[in-house]
């Protein structure tokens, strides 16, 4: 006879998967990007500015490195005349 689980534990064990999940999946998305930390120095303004992009272009919980990233890469390309 197969041993009956409560509903609790049956909860418990589903997300216990979905964490197993979510570490293997971020473990993938680490080994496909690498980053490196740096430090650089902003003017204020460009700082202002940053903030400002982030309030109102990004969706909320948009990380500035990722602004960042974006604005190198559209420079890269435009500098290069894609």
């Amino acid at each position: 006879m197969a041993k009956s689980i409560g509903i609790l534990e049956s909860i418990k064990k589903d997300i216990k998967e979905e964490k197993k999940l979510n570490s293997s999946e971020d473990k993938k998305i680490d080994i496909l990007e690498v980053k490196k930390k740096r430090s650089y120095s902003l003017n204020d303004s460009t700082i202002k500015k940053l903030e400002e992009m982030k309030v109102f272009f990004y969706p909320t919980g948009t990380a500035l490195e990722d602004i960042v990233d974006e604005a190198i890469c559209q420079l890269y390309k435009m500098k290069k005349g894609e």
